[in-house]
């Protein structure tokens, strides 16, 4: 598996290109995502979270990621082999 962790800690979207050399990426990877109202969002203990967790299982990774703002990214790809 290969786990990438992706910041983003502006306002706005982010965009990147992935490129992996020394291995072919497989499918279904796992993203989670944490997001909150802004970068100071934390969860207390006994109060309100503020902080969100989903969890998305996708197809394939694309070429090009989409960041969400103020979040927090980890995604774990499948390897299917090196080159």
């Amino acid at each position: 598996y290969l786990s990438l962790a992706v910041v983003n800690a502006t306002r706005s979207r982010q965009r990147f290109e992935l490129h992996v050399s020394g291995a072919e990426l497989g499918a279904r990877p796992t993203l989670w995502r944490m997001t909150g109202r802004n970068v100071r969002a934390a969860d207390t203990l006994g109060r309100k979270p503020q902080v969100v967790v989903k969890k998305f299982v996708m197809r394939r990774i694309p070429s090009a990621i989409t960041v969400a703002p103020i979040s927090v990214d980890i995604y774990h790809i499948p390897l299917v082999r090196a080159r």
